[in-house]
């Protein structure tokens, strides 16, 4: 019962936790997380670099 009762309480911390978690699940999207978190900000330039993409916008 009172499993049910934390989860209850903590049921919005763990739905968030999820849309975070579901983010890391494509591998391009979690190397631009990792990035961002090693570096704190990066400019598309530097994304279209780490992911071997071309810079042109079309």
């Amino acid at each position: 019962m009172r499993c049910r009762e934390t989860l209850g309480t903590n049921s919005e911390t763990i739905v968030e936790i999820s849309k975070v978690l579901a983010l890391a699940g494509n591998e391009t999207r979690l190397k631009i997380l990792f990035w961002l978190n090693e570096e704190g900000e990066l400019c598309p330039c530097d994304f279209a670099d780490i992911l071997e993409m071309s810079g042109g916008s079309g």
